[in-house]
């Protein structure tokens, strides 16, 4: 256990160093949230009042319900996207993978520090909204919403790791990621409740665990929904979270079977 807390303190301090060498990178990103704070902010004083009646369940405010909406959309994609990261810069970790730290082990550390990244700045965001446009949130439901983002980040990274499997396996992403990607968005709540999605549509939302991510931390993070308020969404991502996370270590592993098979475990990204 102290060798693995080694492991992770080791590349975590030394990702953080290369990241904050890049001070621009941190600027644009808080740039890019006050952008989109200011956008929706008006967005919503256009026709925030004729959306009210289809977010009662969340307050009636668009504002928030988009923000939270968009943030933790980003936040449920980094598993995919820092996992694809970390094996596109698998060639530049030879002297890591040499040692006794594992392939898996590499990844989930790499993939940590996005993670605090994004919950860094989804917390600045929300903050911001507060303070500069009275954007309404409470931190009675903190509780609530940790534990559906830690079982949110069980899922995004196990989803991640089986995406990054193709990815080890046949050195290309897979190819409807992207359209995947937005599909989700569309149909688990993102932009939009899901009380206006066609009857057909609904029943696609409730495989997803995004839907139960958005909807726990809305509740939580709008109203200050209690534990008990959310349990049907802390319930179902516990059911993903034991599906997918055992079931992306069988897959990662065929992955790793088949790269080291065709020797191609180690590649840099042209």
């Amino acid at each position: 256990m102290t060798s693995l807390w080694y492991k992770t303190y080791s590349i975590l301090r030394k990702n953080l160093a290369v990241r904050l060498n890049s001070p621009m990178s941190l600027l644009v990103s808080l740039g890019n949230g006050l952008l989109i704070l200011f956008a929706f902010f008006y967005v919503t004083r256009l026709f925030g009042a004729s959306a009210a009646p289809y977010l009662s369940r969340y307050g009636g405010d668009y504002f928030p319900f988009i923000i939270i909406g968009l943030a933790f959309n980003q936040f449920y994609l980094t598993g995919e996207q820092a996992v694809r990261n970390a094996i596109y810069n698998m060639g530049h970790a030879e002297s890591v993978l040499t040692t006794r730290t594992s392939l898996l082990e590499y990844i989930s550390i790499k993939t940590l520090l996005d993670y605090l990244g994004q919950i860094a700045r989804i917390i600045l965001l929300l903050l911001a909204g507060y303070a500069l446009f009275g954007m309404k949130i409470t931190a009675h439901g903190i509780a609530g919403a940790c534990i559906v983002a830690v079982l949110t980040i069980i899922c995004s990274f196990s989803y991640g790791i089986i995406t990054a499997s193709f990815l080890l396996a046949f050195k290309r992403q897979l190819p409807v990621s992207s359209l995947l990607q937005r599909l989700q968005a569309l149909l688990s709540g993102v932009y939009f409740p899901l009380s206006l999605l066609p009857a057909w549509l609904k029943g696609a939302s409730l495989v997803l665990p995004m839907t139960y991510s958005l909807d726990g931390l809305r509740m939580t993070i709008i109203k200050g929904a209690s534990l008990s308020s959310i349990s049907g969404d802390v319930f179902a991502l516990a059911v993903f979270s034991m599906i997918f996370a055992p079931l992306s270590i069988v897959v990662f592993k065929l992955g790793v079977w088949k790269a080291k098979h065709n020797g191609t475990l180690l590649f840099r990204k042209d």
